[in-house]
């Protein structure tokens, strides 16, 4: 369990096939309930996993594009 301004971090290496796939869940006081986000799938991202970083917001998530150097690649929760 994380803080406020806390951060996590790990590393792993991908499998063949792009049958890597990593999610995390989120939860805080007023979020109504327990949320989630794949937050690296091999199938969709193909994105070297050594350079995602993400950042956690009400909505949903936001992963960092290293081209603007902002957090600008947002989506929402799934459902």
């Amino acid at each position: 369990m994380l803080g406020h301004d806390e951060s996590f971090h790990f590393t792993f290496r991908t499998t063949l096939f792009f049958r890597t796939l990593f999610y995390c869940s989120f939860e805080w006081p007023g979020s109504n309930g327990l949320h989630w986000y794949d937050i690296y799938d091999d199938m969709i991202n193909h994105n070297d996993p050594s350079t995602l970083r993400w950042l956690i917001k009400p909505l949903g998530t936001c992963m960092w594009d290293k081209y603007t150097s902002l957090y600008d690649i947002c989506d929402y929760w799934k459902k």
